[in-house]
């Protein structure tokens, strides 16, 4: 019979053997196990059987059922860790290689203190994905059944669990990986300074004394704390990561009461916000609006009802990332929040503990470095970094900390998987040192990974573009770029003026465009006899004048004061633009003005400019990822008072109708004159259309699967709404004029509903989806153009994900972690040369290399075009790689020292050209290959 005893467990096979007659001796099966636990009976049956190592809090349960006693189970726990240290036999062989070649165990390895006892982890199998799709489907279900949908409020709450859980297990699932490290909190504890007066401050405020604990789950640490936890932690310790569990933990439980107690349930919404974007306002109203940007649309009136009622957790992030100017306020408001909240969680850097204990949280803990014996056990998959590793640590004991971090520890496996770790080898560096050499390693191999970064503008465009976009990020205090949400915000003042104008005239254009081709259709059909040149003329002169008003009135903006009215703003545009008001009135002089064509056009470009006037009053900027029919649909208000944007919305819409009105009532009285009713009834008709019309309202949707599907979707909706409101308006006007005059012409009367009908049709288009896309465009352009973005950016953030350089969460891109943001938030021409992709230590900007380039003078780098960039002073040394061989090795033999030097680079050895060793420039399969220097590489 085989013994239970764990204290002679040492391998996997005697725990599995242990476990199996543990399992016999208690004689349940595996339904009732999983009944009396919160596991799959698949899982218990894969604990029992072996077929998986479990996680020490599923043997816990399990050990539990099984009727283990409790002060037993820290044995049971030395024998789990035992067992899962020693491996399968003959599966891992990379810890004999590594004590064979004598790199384990690592010097220092049996200094650290003793804490808590943790090993690596395995992900979660409670849920899996045919658990999660199933569940996802019974709470559609349950949502749409007839007798749930009176209580909105519970619709409403489920919809922004879902949204929230989803939201962070993005965030879960990247850190959750066969690499990832469990983590260990150790408590924050104030101890009082013996001798001091009781009232004293240093008894108020004493230096934190750190308590261990066995506790790994944060989410029992949160119940620990009575629901106000503060967690700490240094930069790359995994604090984000920690949070987003509690978020999700939270959540799920929250539905899984809605399950229980259905309608009754009154359980609070975790919220996970990051707290970088504040800037002193009210923190409830901030949350409003941060909630709805996070979490895709969510109504900001909802969440203020939510916070009324006290229904929402925050669990906030990052507050060290607040500005210094605005983090005493924040730190204020939380604790004011605090009181009114059904808790509340706050994450930052372990250096803002004397701010942060302000909040007065029942709990601080600090997420704690990995084990020595954990960073050993990372690093035993890659045996080159470890020799290194081995050898830094003999040299300099003080290294430790650097590499007892989760973040670290993976940017070192990027950056040294298969090669040496040669900046961890250099002398008199401390550890802040090493640590950006590790990363401009890390980033050298990301960008120089085959093939190059950047594809026609290379490695350093490549790295052009990152350090703009983390610059950016970090100015708008926001981690994650959602390429379908660039908007104005991303532009100086001078772009946006030129984007507003682009926004304005876009409708002028497209309608005048439309209304002449429409003309030049009746004037070839012979229904209106008019001079086309006239109606042109009318168009571009209007069109100019419009522009140049625009571009004028925008500039007088940007110079007055903000506290200037706007009727106090009238007379000065006014007068800025009498000179092109009058020069357009000189060129129309010369106009007809009774032709039908001008008559037309007029009436027309009316209708578009009154159209443009009323989107004010809609979001239509903003992409339309959703759109529907309501009665009430949402508005903004424009005037300082709600009676007077009434007002305003009621004089523009009547203004609209009557230019509307007055051009179906033209043609139709001129082209069909009988019966003299039908003019009226066709404009009723399309007062009707105008009316449903604008009870459309587009939104945001909570989830958007690919990048850009915002825009994707907005094309979308703009062709649809706009073909199937222009087909509407064709086929009802067509059939009411053949209806009410049998006798009229029929391409005529198809002309009539044709021509209005589009006209309608390029109105709503743009509405709904049209200028949104038109400005997002626009803003990327402009972006371009200055070269901080390509042209594809979208194949860009996508290559870069495949470097590990950023990650994708969902539809938006994030750097991998804050602390690589902030590396890269610095001079793009430093950290070129810095990172040797530069052509010296002389290296010029772009726009020094711009002024000595020589006019007119290309040449063929790469296989592709480019203008030959040659820093001045740099001449003769630093030669094109399109090149004969012999050429190019003279180039890099002319490489300055500093550059082979940084970064834990080791010097680039130039080979015999006799040898068949692969250079920086080969040759494969006729055609030229950049391979950023030796193979083998830093």
């Amino acid at each position: 019979m085989t013994t239970t005893d764990p204290r002679h467990i040492t391998t996997r096979a005697e725990l599995r053997a242990a476990l199996e007659a543990l399992y016999e001796q208690r004689g349940l099966s595996y339904n009732e196990l999983a009944a009396r636990t919160d596991r799959s009976p698949a899982t218990l049956h894969a604990l029992v059987k072996g077929k998986s190592f479990p996680r020490w809090p599923t043997l816990r349960e399990f050990l539990v059922v099984c009727g283990v006693p409790e002060g037993a189970l820290g044995v049971w726990r030395a024998a789990h860790r035992r067992a899962e240290r020693a491996g399968e036999p003959g599966r891992d062989p990379r810890m004999e290689q590594a004590r064979a070649e004598g790199l384990v165990p690592l010097p220092g390895l049996g200094d650290e203190p003793v804490g808590a006892p943790v090993g690596l982890h395995e992900p979660d199998p409670r849920r899996s994905r045919v658990r999660r799709a199933v569940w996802t489907v019974l709470a559609v279900v349950v949502m749409v059944l007839p007798g749930r949908r009176g209580n909105i409020g519970e619709l409403r709450r489920r919809r922004m669990l879902l949204r929230v859980r989803r939201a962070m297990e993005r965030i879960v699932r990247d850190a959750e990986t066969p690499r990832y490290i469990t983590p260990r909190f150790v408590l924050v504890r104030e101890q009082p300074v013996s001798g001091a007066r009781r009232r004293s401050r240093s008894v108020r405020r004493a230096e934190p004394v750190l308590v261990p604990t066995g506790e790994t789950d944060i989410r029992q640490l949160y119940e620990q704390a009575d629901e106000e936890l503060v967690v700490l932690g240094l930069a790359g310790m995994g604090k984000t990561v920690q949070l987003a569990r509690l978020t999700h933990a939270l959540a799920t439980e929250a539905l899984a009461e809605m399950e229980r107690s259905g309608p009754s349930a009154t359980g609070p919404i975790p919220i996970y916000l990051n707290l970088s974007s504040y800037r002193s306002q009210p923190l409830e109203e901030w949350m409003a609006t941060e909630v709805g940007r996070f979490y895709n649309g969510v109504p900001e009136r909802l969440v203020r009802s939510w916070l009324a009622a006290d229904l929402l957790v925050p669990i906030f992030d990052g507050l060290d990332q607040v500005p210094a100017a605005h983090r005493g306020e924040c730190v204020r408001r939380l604790r004011r929040l605090r009181e009114s909240c059904a808790g509340i969680v706050v994450g930052c850097r372990y250096e803002e503990l004397p701010l942060v204990r302000t909040i007065d949280a029942v709990l601080h803990v600090q997420v704690a470095a990995p084990s020595r014996e954990q960073v050993q056990d990372y690093l035993l998959a890659d045996i080159e970094a470890l020799a290194d590793v081995h050898a830094a640590l003999q040299a300099d004991s003080d290294l430790w900390p650097l590499l007892q971090s989760p973040l670290m520890l993976n940017v070192i496996h990027g950056a040294y998987a298969g090669r040496t770790a040669v900046a961890l080898r250099e002398p008199g560096r401390d550890n802040h040192d090493r640590q950006g050499l590790i990363l401009d390693a890390y980033l050298r191999r990301r960008l120089l990974d085959d093939p190059p970064a950047g594809r026609h503008g290379g490695p350093r465009q490549a790295l052009t573009w990152l350090t703009w976009l983390a610059r950016a990020l970090s100015d708008r205090g926001e981690e994650i770029l959602y390429l379908d949400r660039l908007d104005l915000d991303w532009l100086s003042a001078r772009q946006q003026i030129v984007t507003r104008v682009i926004n304005l005239q876009t409708p002028l254009l497209l309608g005048g465009v439309l209304v002449l081709a429409w003309l030049t259709a009746f004037v070839a059909h012979g229904d209106l006899s008019t001079s086309l040149g006239d109606a042109a003329l009318l168009w571009l002169v209007t069109m100019v004048a419009t522009t140049a008003q625009a571009i004028t009135a925008e500039n007088l903006d940007e110079t007055m004061p903000a506290r200037t009215t706007t009727w106090a703003r009238l007379p000065v545009k006014v007068a800025a633009n009498l000179p092109v008001i009058l020069l357009g009135g000189v060129v129309l002089s010369v106009v007809d003005w009774h032709a039908p064509g001008v008559v037309v056009v007029l009436l027309g470009w009316a209708w578009m400019q009154f159209t443009s006037t009323e989107d004010v009053f809609r979001s239509t900027l903003r992409p339309v990822e959703d759109i529907r029919w309501t009665w009430r649909p949402r508005e903004r208000v424009i005037a300082s008072t709600p009676g007077r944007n009434l007002a305003v919305r009621t004089l523009i819409s009547f203004a609209l109708v009557a230019v509307l009105s007055a051009l179906c009532m033209y043609l139709m009285g001129r082209l069909f004159p009988e019966p003299g009713w039908l003019p009226l009834v066709a404009a009723l008709l399309l007062w009707n259309v105008y009316v449903f019309g604008n009870g459309f309202e587009s939104s945001l949707r909570d989830r958007r699967p690919r990048p850009n599907e915002g825009i994707r979707r907005s094309v979308r909706f703009a062709l649809v709404h706009g073909a199937l409101t222009a087909a509407a308006v064709t086929g009802l006007l067509s059939a009411l004029v053949l209806l009410a005059a049998p006798g009229a012409n029929g391409p005529t009367a198809w002309l009539v509903a044709g021509f209005l009908g589009s006209l309608y049709g390029l109105a709503r288009g743009l509405r709904y989806g049209g200028l949104a896309v038109v400005q997002h465009w626009a803003v990327r352009a402009h972006l371009s153009r200055q070269g901080h973005i390509p042209r594809r950016y979208l194949r860009f953030l996508t290559d870069c994900e495949r470097r590990i350089i950023v990650r994708r969460l969902d539809s938006g891109y994030s750097f991998h972690h804050r602390l690589i943001q902030d590396h890269l938030s610095t001079d793009p021409v430093a950290l070129a040369r810095r990172l040797g992709l530069g052509a010296g230590p002389d290296i010029a900007s772009d726009a020094d290399r711009r002024a000595a380039r020589p006019p007119r003078h290309r040449e063929r780098l790469g296989g592709h075009k480019q203008r030959r960039r040659i820093a001045p002073g740099l001449q003769g040394r630093h030669q094109p790689l399109g090149r004969a061989p012999e050429q190019a090795s003279s180039a890099r033999r002319a490489l300055p020292a500093e550059i082979s030097g940084s970064a834990g680079i080791r010097p680039l050895r130039v080979p015999d050209p006799s040898n068949r060793v692969k250079t920086g420039c080969e040759r494969s399969s006729g055609r030229a290959r950049w391979t950023g220097g030796v193979q083998g590489g830093p």
